[in-house]
């Protein structure tokens, strides 16, 4: 880990260059309080799960299931949750808020990964046949972990236009935070979270491995976490989705991150 920041000026130039070019029980899961998850290997990184959510930033009735995609431009049905608006209890947070606000992912190949706080998001695609997952974050960067708060499809563009689209019946993972840019008092507290299509967790079933600057976690529980022992500097985060054997059945999805302090007025 140690070799990550020998070189620290001449990397964080490059990466803050590259992130300028990015774009059944899951509500009692996310109101729990446990204690902090050490990485299998020593380390001072901990992942400590996120205090519990009040009551009115459940959203436990949001619906998200409509789309479609015309002349380049994604369009979404979402009822239950104002996107745009802060989510209720984030001024008491410690952690990075988005200005967006409440706020759509639009991930497609795993590789193309953007964010909305409209219901439509023009984005135009060469033809082809695409992923697409797509899930509802609050605006402290944790999803809404409700089977009606995302969308997995399998799809086909052409023209522009949405020429065919069927469910994706695959188990499968996202990255909801960290990414991009954190500065000055949102390096405090960094949130880890991810959204799971067609599958939970369980200590007897499937989990998430996560590499932290190579630093291995297990999870198995649908939750959100700070990450603690965190360091200025360019981090990597990677997600797999493995079975009780440990065999990875989707992923890894990888992101960069980037923490630094500069002057307020910057």
């Amino acid at each position: 880990m140690h070799k990550l920041f020998l070189h620290f000026s001449f990397y964080l130039c490059l990466t803050l260059t590259a992130l300028s070019c990015q774009s059944t029980t899951s509500s009692e899961v996310e109101n729990t309080k446990e204690a902090p998850i050490t990485t299998t290997t020593e380390s001072s990184l901990n992942l400590e799960p996120c205090e519990p959510l009040i009551q009115e930033a459940l959203y436990n009735n949001v619906l998200m299931q409509a789309y479609t995609y015309q002349n380049g431009k994604f369009m979404f049905g979402v009822e239950g949750v104002a996107l745009g608006a802060k989510t209720p209890g984030a001024e008491k947070k410690e952690s990075a808020t988005s200005k967006k606000g409440n706020y759509i992912h639009i991930v497609l190949n795993d590789k193309d990964h953007h964010t909305s706080d409209y219901q439509h998001f023009i984005h135009e695609l060469p033809d082809g046949e695409y992923t697409l997952l797509s899930f509802l974050s609050r605006s402290y960067h944790e999803s809404i972990k409700t089977p009606t708060a995302s969308i997995s499809k399998t799809i086909s563009i052409k023209n522009k236009q949405l020429q065919k689209s069927q469910n994706f019946d695959q188990a499968a993972i996202a990255i909801n935070a960290p990414r991009g840019l954190y500065k000055n008092d949102d390096t405090k507290k960094v949130v880890l979270d991810f959204h799971l299509f067609n599958t939970n967790l369980s200590p007897e079933g499937n989990k998430v491995r996560v590499l932290i600057d190579q630093e291995e976690f297990i999870l198995d529980q649908w939750q959100a976490h700070y990450i603690n022992g965190l360091t200025l500097g360019m981090h990597t985060l990677e997600l797999s989705l493995i079975n009780s054997s440990g065999n990875v059945i989707y992923g890894p999805v990888s992101e960069r991150f980037v923490l630094t302090e500069e002057p307020e007025n910057s």
